[in-house]
């Protein structure tokens, strides 16, 4: 019986939700909803909400993890898109043509919605084990309805994994690139010098540090070290950048109590304090700044090398066995885009041959960053423009759904077709 009750109920609410569609599918603007989990999501997510916001397109902002938000200051956040917010609850409840996100989210909307996957990070397929399932498991938790994608190389990485998923008829990858990374370009010599003078730096030699969040990448396992293997053994005056991840901030304080010791971002500010030239920089809204303020980036896996190739930095991969991505194609991304290291007593040389004809290897970093992103410079714009082309469609069950499968597939057809002839 109350199978019955709870089949007609679900009958109901789905003929209603149909009938939602027919009417504001038909009029009034189209809008949409952004979930917004923490700072380095909302960095995707930022440009394409200004390219919405200048087509007309209504949007609001709800979030997910305010205790994340606020920890980083909300008052960082524009100010301007703040008058977006909206609680989750009323976001649940209003009517959404598209809805965003950039990590798994449970939020279920009342009404019918075109789900949006955005990936938070910078890049793909940096993981070291494969992420067979990733794209199915999402769909099935968030009720995805199109995945935005790097590259050509990207889509064929899940198919390659995915095939069947890829194949359905209510789930789409579009090739939309990365909105965070249009406005990562090189910057001159010049303005490279202005930017550390406003950062408080020298315009020395700069090596930023940054890491993945998992046990075994750069912080976690050589921790305040790695600032002494730099300064003490590198043979000209430097200055250092410790960056990372924000979930390696996120220790669990019981455990460190437990074992009498300080925590991680407690051991490298205290390494700082003491080391003249350093700087500690854990926001993610202001990491960026300190990037490009760099000569060398030293890194692992983290998906911020596809960041420091937009900015045509050099580059230092910690390469191990519990670093290196897993898909050969990405490995070889990794090793050839820069030099390695296995070891702290490795690093000073690494970083002394990369600071060597530095111009060597932009060819190969250029052909690297044509394999892992397209679209480089305009995704915002193109993405928005597709929204706006497709209008007001609310997921596979509404009338518009053909309209999105076919200007979709146009637009990547017409992107393999651009690679093909270049």
């Amino acid at each position: 019986m109350k199978h019955r009750l709870r089949k007609t109920k679900e009958a109901f609410l789905n003929t209603a939700r149909k009938l939602d569609c027919f009417v504001f599918d038909r009029i009034g603007p189209i809008k949409a909803l952004f979930l917004v989990h923490d700072l380095r999501g909302f960095q995707q997510m930022q440009p394409l909400i200004a390219a919405l916001l200048a087509r007309g397109v209504a949007v609001r902002i709800s979030l997910i993890d305010t205790a994340t938000i606020e920890s980083y200051h909300l008052n960082q956040i524009d100010h301007q898109l703040t008058k977006l917010f909206i609680p989750v609850r009323l976001g649940r409840l209003k009517k959404w043509h598209y809805i965003f996100q950039s990590e798994v989210t449970f939020f279920y909307p009342a009404r019918f919605a075109t789900r949006v996957q955005l990936s938070h990070g910078s890049g793909w397929g940096n993981l070291t084990t494969y992420p067979c399932n990733t794209l199915k498991t999402i769909q099935r938790q968030s009720s995805i309805s199109i995945s935005v994608l790097y590259s050509n190389a990207h889509l064929e990485y899940f198919k390659q994994h995915d095939e069947q998923l890829t194949k359905k008829q209510d789930f789409l990858c579009v090739i939309g690139g990365s909105p965070k990374l249009d406005a990562l370009k090189p910057l001159s010599r010049t303005a490279i010098a202005s930017l550390r003078s406003s950062l408080g730096m020298q315009d020395i030699i700069t090596v930023a540090v940054t890491s993945h969040w998992r046990p075994k990448s750069i912080l976690p396992r050589f921790g305040e070290n790695l600032i002494d293997a730099i300064t003490t053994e590198f043979s000209q005056p430097v200055q250092i950048v410790i960056l990372g991840h924000e979930k390696l901030w996120e220790e669990n304080e019981e455990q460190i109590q437990a074992q009498k010791q300080s925590s991680l971002a407690e051991r490298i500010a205290g390494k700082v304090a003491l080391t003249a030239n350093t700087f500690f920089i854990r926001d993610p809204k202001q990491q960026r700044d300190y990037l490009r303020a760099s000569d060398i980036v030293v890194h692992d896996n983290s998906s911020v090398l596809i960041e420091c190739l937009c900015l045509e930095k050099s580059t230092v991969f910690l390469r191990t066995p519990e670093t290196m991505p897993i898909e050969p194609t990405i490995a070889d991304v990794y090793i050839r885009a820069g030099q390695c290291f296995s070891s702290l007593s490795d690093l000073p040389n690494a970083i002394s041959r990369a600071l060597i004809n530095p111009s060597e290897r932009r060819s190969i970093q250029r052909d690297m960053l044509a394999l892992m992103v397209s679209r480089r410079g305009n995704s915002a714009d193109f993405l928005a423009d597709l929204v706006v082309k497709i209008g007001r469609v609310s997921g596979p069950k509404s009338h518009g759904w053909a309209k999105a499968r076919k200007l979709i597939a146009f637009a990547n057809a017409e992107l393999d077709h651009q690679n093909a002839q270049a």
